[in-house]
């Protein structure tokens, strides 16, 4: 049925997926398409490699990690890239390997694998690619990086689309995050 609410939800999904890279979307049959996002990503990277910073970059969409990989590769193909998703057997061969290398390293994360159990203390940026309907598991995922010990800033750039279902994704968050502080507070 198109009118159930899973059929709503797929579509409401697929719209964030285009906010992000139309190649997501397998129907369309485009294999290789330019995406302002990996383009600001790449960017952003390319200034951030040479000052030896460690960046998180985490998006809900695996498949759009793989995206990202492939156009970091291209662009800083000596920067130490690691990955955790889901798919990661052992998470803490890429945790290790981020936080105790020299040089500068960027780790590709998917929200849920990254969201928790895990410390990220020498992050100095944390990108999100897109944003995720319950603002909670965001914080989560940025509070890898702000743990007891760390003692640099770590800088935080969300990445919204600007007039696109991100945005009203973004405006929804913050709505469900007064209301939270509203009802519980400062406790």
């Amino acid at each position: 049925l198109k009118t159930s609410p899973t059929h709503v939800f797929s579509l409401l999904t697929r719209l964030r997926q285009v906010c992000c890279d139309v190649s997501l979307i397998s129907e369309l049959g485009i294999q290789d398409s330019s995406s302002s996002k990996a383009d600001y990503l790449c960017e952003r990277l390319s200034d951030l490699y040479s000052t030896q910073a460690k960046v998180i970059v985490f998006s809900q969409f695996t498949s759009y990690l793989k995206i990202l990989k492939r156009r970091i590769c291209e662009r800083l193909p000596m920067v130490n890239l690691l990955e955790l998703t889901g798919s990661t057997k052992d998470r803490s061969t890429p945790v290790n390997n981020f936080e105790n290398c020299e040089s500068s390293s960027i780790l590709l994360a998917s929200l849920k694998a990254a969201g928790l159990g895990i410390n990220l203390r020498s992050a100095d940026y944390v990108f999100l690619m897109d944003p995720w309907w319950n603002p909670a598991v965001e914080e989560q995922a940025i509070d890898r990086a702000h743990r007891l010990g760390r003692e640099k800033p770590t800088l935080i750039y969300r990445m919204i689309s600007q007039g696109t279902i991100e945005e009203r994704v973004r405006e929804l968050q913050k709505k469900k995050k007064q209301t939270f502080q509203g009802v519980i507070g400062n406790m």
